[in-house]
């Protein structure tokens, strides 16, 4: 266009003339300042933690909400759901507190008050928690032990009917031990955490990079920033948490335990009393006229007898007579001993069938401490009742059958001892002397609190079970507890394990054997197993699915399955810390087992 106007083209001097939309000095733009760029990282952070304090907010209100339910007049079934509903709340506020506390550990330009702003919603939920938790207890002590015994006494002074009266004592036996079972537990759970933190507080604020800290912040789920705070500070807010859940749950759990015990004995008592009037009402009656009539026939019978007798040769006679009775004798050993040889050989071998599904869950180097034990605990249970039929084989004249069973159980044995032989575990220094002064909860917890931490594993599982063996606790009724020195929760004031104990344990005979028909089991109602086969389907239906062994069900079957098969173990008169240790094992995983069931899935929680 300008060759057309026929117009030079002039240039602009660039290097001294000014500069659009470009800054004159280094420093000073033309235009408006602009913000600058934004870092995408730190507002997804920020976001994310928004929406995790949102989160935890509609928790706790909805908390709040079955909290003042929980205390209105609803049925029981209403009120062990918002229980259970409170309790999965706790869970998904800690899992979003573990992941909060986390994500500032990690970001240096996070600030750690952040995580202290929602630590006072998770402590809000927490003791909201135990409130239900001890309104739970109370309710239940209410209408599962006191309530029902005003019903029975009323109901026996207008019409006494035993059978009635047994039943409706083991319904509500039932409902008081599970409602017990699981909220005695959780108390001994707080406050063996609370005594593991108290023990350590001390080591963490004056060495607080030691093992020991590292140990004890695991083994207690303590939730800690390792590079915002001190393990001193981590360990002093979650123990003031849990004193507050104690102070709630403490009394009412008590209550619960201990009415649940007594409610156990009653209904026992109830079942024997009613299976003595049924033996009593199955013995048939003679009446007078029948009784005189077989006399007569009795003394005609004598009186042919001593005809005969006076007939024969007497000395020929009594020869005879102990010839016979030789025979006879012989003849009913024979009988007896056959049927209990028959009955040893059917136990061995269904010994044998668990001894072989044992064998098919062998833990490895990775398998959790609790699982590993749960199998050294069937393996010891396996081995006493293969020496003790050892012991009672006789000497000479077992059949072929037997033999064989007895050379599979002796292969079993062998097997099952190098399996513990083989299994390596992480276990404290001077593990004896640490475990006198320790509860069974504690030895489990800090054995799976090293294995977390990564302490290198140095010992044989074997060697662990002789360490434990080797502690002897001795047993004594709770009100003789301090007299014996035995332990209890430091931070409990009633040993309410000692009352758990009981709910679990057969209990003894209330009258003497004699006096009730052979084979009547005493707690058949509360303690009756289930048919064998039926067991060991149920087992083997879970070894095929993946990852069989680690559903905690499969454990508590195969207890089941040994009760089934006959295993009447000898009771110990010396009870030691491993065996305390193995029931502590098997109680964890019924309550994780019934966990499972209340939540309705088939989905094990890891043990």
């Amino acid at each position: 266009m300008l060759h057309e106007l026929q117009r030079p083209l002039k240039k602009s001097n660039t290097a001294s003339g000014p500069k659009i939309g470009v800054e004159h000095h280094a420093g000073v733009p033309l235009g408006p300042n602009k913000k600058p760029r934004p870092n995408w990282q730190r507002v997804r952070v920020d976001s994310n933690i928004e929406d995790m304090t949102a989160r935890a907010v509609e928790i706790l209100f909805k908390m709040k909400s079955s909290s003042k339910k929980a205390v209105k007049n609803r049925s029981m079934e209403d009120l062990h759901t918002i229980a259970f509903e409170a309790a999965e709340s706790v869970k998904e506020m800690t899992e979003i507190a573990v992941e909060l506390a986390s994500t500032i550990d990690s970001k240096s330009y996070l600030s750690p008050t952040r995580f202290t702003n929602f630590w006072k919603h998770l402590c809000d939920s927490r003791k909201i928690n135990a409130e239900i938790i001890a309104h739970e207890a109370k309710q239940s002590v209410k209408n599962y032990i006191i309530n029902p015994w005003v019903e029975r006494s009323i109901m026996a002074a207008r019409d006494v009917k035993i059978t009635r009266d047994t039943n409706k004592a083991l319904i509500s036996a039932t409902l008081a031990i599970d409602v017990a079972r699981r909220i005695g537990n959780e108390l001994l759970d707080k406050a063996t955490k609370k005594d593991t933190i108290q023990e350590v507080m001390k080591e963490a604020e004056t060495q607080p990079e030691s093992q020991q800290v590292a140990i004890a912040i695991a083994e207690t789920e303590v939730i800690y920033m390792k590079t915002k705070e001190q393990p001193a500070a981590a360990l002093k807010r979650e123990d003031n948490v849990l004193g507050i859940e104690i102070g709630l749950i403490e009394v009412p759990a008590y209550a619960l335990v201990e009415g649940a015990v007594m409610a156990k004995r009653e209904a026992n008592l109830a079942a024997t009393l009613n299976q003595e009037i049924a033996d009593i009402e199955e013995t048939p009656s003679t009446s007078q006229g029948q009784a005189e009539a077989e006399f007569v026939e009795l003394r005609k019978q004598h009186l042919q007898e001593l005809e005969t007798i006076i007939t024969e040769d007497v000395e020929a006679r009594k020869n005879k007579q102990e010839h016979n009775l030789a025979l006879d004798n012989a003849r009913r050993g024979q009988a007896a001993l056959a049927e209990q040889e028959a009955r040893r050989e059917a136990e061995q071998d269904r010994a044998n069938n668990i001894g072989t599904m044992l064998l098919q869950a062998v833990p490895t180097a990775a398998t959790p401490i609790m699982r590993a034990m749960a199998f050294a605990r069937q393996v010891d249970r396996w081995v006493k009742k293969y020496r003790r039929h050892v012991r009672e084989q006789p000497e000479a004249g077992a059949s072929r059958s037997s033999s064989a069973i007895m050379q599979r159980a002796q292969r079993l044995e062998k097997q099952l001892g190098e399996a513990l032989s083989q299994i390596k575990v992480a276990i404290p220094e001077n593990m004896s002397e640490w475990a006198v002064s320790s509860s069974p909860k504690q030895v489990i917890s800090r054995l799976k609190a090293m294995k977390k931490v990564g302490v290198e594993p140095t010992s044989y599982l074997n060697d662990l079970l002789e360490e434990l063996q080797g502690i002897n606790v001795p047993l004594e009724e709770p009100g003789e507890e301090l007299e014996a020195g035995m332990k209890r929760a430091k931070s409990l004031k009633k040993p309410i394990k000692l009352i758990l104990d009981k709910l679990d344990a057969l209990e003894p005979p209330i009258f003497s054997p004699s006096q009730i028909s052979p084979g009547r089991p005493l707690s058949a109602k509360l303690n009756a197993p289930r048919d064998y086969d039926e067991i060991m389907k149920e087992m083997e239906a879970i070894m095929t699915a993946p990852n069989g062994t680690h559903n905690p069900h499969f454990w508590i079957l195969m207890d089941e399955a040994e009760r089934a098969a006959g295993w009447d173990l000898e009771a110990n008169t010396t009870f030691t810390m491993l065996d305390e240790v193995f029931e502590e094992v098997f109680r964890t995983f019924k309550l994780m087992d019934a966990t499972t069931e209340k939540a309705g899935g088939n989905t094990p929680v890891a043990a």
